[in-house]
């Protein structure tokens, strides 16, 4: 009886473990390095074309962008992307 008490102990925790691991995983946040102010491309699918984005804030997984003002008299948006979702991020090549 003792033996059955013991393996079941361990696999108990062998659980848990396995649990604990997977949630880590998943919870991870994304580390594409991205500040405010910067300006780039986002695209959804790899071989699509992108929104132009320059950055506002950053808020876990969700990037804002601020719309373009380049047009007199129209009203302005915020647009948050989730990063999850982006398959390709475009930035100018570093000088």
């Amino acid at each position: 009886m003792q033996v059955f008490i013991a393996t079941m102990a361990c696999a108990a925790c062998a659980a848990i473990w396995y649990a604990s691991t997977s949630l880590a995983a998943q919870t991870q946040t994304l580390q594409a390095a991205i500040t405010i102010g910067e300006t780039m491309t986002l695209a959804f699918e790899p071989n699509a074309t992108g929104y132009s984005c320059t950055v506002m804030d950053v808020r876990g997984d969700f990037v804002g962008c601020k719309a373009d003002t380049s047009i007199p008299g129209r009203t302005t948006h915020e647009h948050w992307y989730n990063l999850r979702l982006v398959t390709r991020i475009d930035r100018p090549a570093r000088q």
